[in-house]
């Protein structure tokens, strides 16, 4: 893990993290990738990519309010690690989101 300006750690997450996280399937996150409207990958070798935790979280979090269950709702997201794990807080609003 790597600190940015910020103060935040910076980390990298592989394919199978991402696919774990985003629900989507391989071909999926490529194919959203190619129309720009998924996160790119990052190089980290030859033959070795990953992706930057805070652009998969932001985008999870852009689905969310495009999704319409935020609609008429007030949100405020924090994005933290804790114990090197992200953790994403939702504010005014959670409860019924939920159910």
């Amino acid at each position: 893990m790597h600190t940015n300006k910020g103060g935040q750690k910076t980390r990298i997450l592989r394919l199978t993290q991402v696919l774990d996280r985003v629900g989507l399937s391989r071909s999926t996150v490529y194919e959203r990738i190619k129309k720009g409207t998924f996160p790119k990958q990052i190089t980290l070798g030859a033959r070795a990519v990953g992706w930057l935790e805070h652009e998969i979280d932001a985008w999870l979090l852009e689905c969310i309010e495009n999704s319409g269950l935020s609609s008429g709702r007030v949100f405020t997201h924090t994005i933290y690690t804790q114990n090197d794990r992200a953790i994403v807080t939702r504010g005014e609003g959670r409860q019924s989101w939920e159910n």
